[in-house]
């Protein structure tokens, strides 16, 4: 009832612009818009050049996102009078809605150069710059909102986030212990905070500030997903997919908390629900490589190594990069040593997680890290001798990878495709070696001065090769 009167009482003001001016900030208020548009418009008939009238018109059309009627009134704002600093920031929010960052950036500095001492434009110059990843500028921008109000918590926090982006962690933790000392209920702080926990991998304590941001705002997505990357370092993946999936309820479209999802599934072994969910973050993200990568480990962790191949290759098509050792590989059915140049090449951690009972040589050639002494014979580099003809000289070469069934040389040496080849590999420290006999089956050249490499396919006869065997089941 006394909002239905307030409003005809203020009509005692007058009937001047400056009165309707002041019903129209009433009908504000209250989200009546369509009136206080009215008024607004009212009072202009009257002064069209009060420039109060239009920044006000200004403000409605941008709670209203009408962003080229807001537009039209800064503009009709700065011709009444060129130093409303409102105005100047009001265009720099719209065109920040419209991802028009270097033209916000302009207004906000326009209007520092109108008034100096105005915190929140340096704020909002801050944020500007962190978005065009200007970072120095927004440092700067940033110290001179704190200076100019130290109360401005926002401030703390943003500048907190470059900080920890640089890896300057100790004056990011000040940062947020100012902010949560003004205010300790500010979710942000705790989220910064927690990050910071996060990075020097105290996963405890980065999970008990995810949890304390979450308990302030239930509703922000970001700290539910961040608590369920922090559960899922812990090893408690139970409890991160609950976290994982609360996120979710907040916002659907979380396309990382599909793709973590899919793997702690992968951890728990369930790989139909793990394929499920990368395919989920794949639907919202067609270019999201990672879970691509991800679903060729689940077709690899199964057996099925064609399919976990052409996931990869998806994955490298995606971020523009070829692996030709790989594909030479793929293409002569050497699909574990495919699969383990394709990880290499795309950076993936060395966790693949594979069904018991796998062999030995498959853990390995897949990139796991195994205690067994054995497995470090694979990864060294042996120093060889080969030749491609039985009456040509011999040339110097390296092995840098091998397995029961080829060798990878790396020789300064051209070879031919399809020539049969003897590699004399040591078989010892006390300077015995054994000769290995195979075939190239494919030959490449990364880099112009670079060695040449060359996959050998063993033959499956011959004392020699039965030795290297033996050599590398020892």
């Amino acid at each position: 009832m006394e909002q239905k009167e307030w409003v005809p009482r203020l009509r005692s003001l007058g009937r001047g612009p400056e009165g309707k001016l002041q019903i129209a900030e009433a009908y504000l208020a209250q989200g009546n818009y369509a009136e206080a548009i009215a008024e607004c418009e009212a009072a202009l008939n009257l002064n069209p050049r009060l420039a109060s009238a239009h920044l006000l018109l200004a403000r409605i059309y941008t709670v209203l996102g009408r962003y080229p009627e807001s537009i039209q009134a800064c503009q009709s704002t700065l011709k009444a009078d060129p130093k409303v600093v409102g105005a100047y920031l009001i265009l720099a929010y719209v065109y920040t809605e419209q991802g028009r960052y270097p033209e916000a950036i302009a207004e906000c500095r326009k209007a520092i150069k109108i008034d100096p001492q105005h915190a929140y434009a340096h704020l909002l110059l801050g944020e500007l710059c962190c978005v065009q990843k200007q970072y120095e500028e927004a440092i700067a921008a940033f110290q001179n909102a704190l200076h100019l109000d130290p109360q401005l918590a926002r401030a703390y926090y943003k500048l907190a986030s470059i900080y920890l982006e640089q890896n300057r962690q100790s004056e990011a933790i000040a940062l947020v212990e100012g902010a949560l000392r003004l205010n300790p209920t500010v979710a942000p702080s705790h989220l910064i905070l927690a990050d910071i926990y996060f990075a020097r991998k105290d996963y405890s304590g980065a999970l008990a500030e995810y949890q304390e941001a979450s308990s302030i705002n239930p509703k922000l997505a970001e700290a539910h997903f961040k608590a369920g990357n922090a559960l899922f370092k812990l090893e408690r993946y139970h409890e991160a997919i609950t976290q994982y999936r609360v996120a979710l309820v907040m916002n659907s479209k979380l396309v990382e908390a599909h793709h973590q999802l899919g793997r702690v599934y992968s951890k728990l072994r369930q790989y139909g629900t793990a394929i499920s969910q990368y395919r989920a973050a794949l639907a919202l993200n067609p270019q999201l490589s990672v879970a691509l990568a991800d679903l060729g480990d689940i077709y690899a962790a199964q057996g099925e190594y064609k399919e976990a191949i052409r996931k990869y290759r998806s994955a490298l098509e995606l971020i523009d990069v070829t692996c030709e050792t790989g594909n030479h590989l793929a293409a002569h059915g050497h699909y574990l040593e495919a699969i383990a140049e394709y990880r290499s090449t795309l950076t993936m951690d060395s966790d693949l997680i594979l069904p018991e009972g796998f062999p030995e040589e498959v853990s390995y050639v897949l990139g796991l890290r195994r205690d067994r002494r054995k497995h470090g014979r694979f990864s060294r580099r042996f120093s060889v001798k080969h030749w491609e003809r039985s009456a040509g000289p011999w040339h110097p070469g390296a092995i840098v990878n091998v397995s029961k069934q080829g060798l990878l040389v790396e020789s300064s040496r051209k070879v031919e495709v399809g020539s049969k080849v003897k590699v004399i590999a040591p078989l010892s420290q006390d300077k015995q070696s054994m000769a290995i006999k195979g075939r190239v089956v494919w030959m490449d050249r990364e880099e112009a001065g670079r060695n040449y490499r060359f996959g050998v396919e063993l033959f499956s006869e011959g004392d020699g090769n039965q030795a290297w065997e033996n050599f590398l089941a020892a």
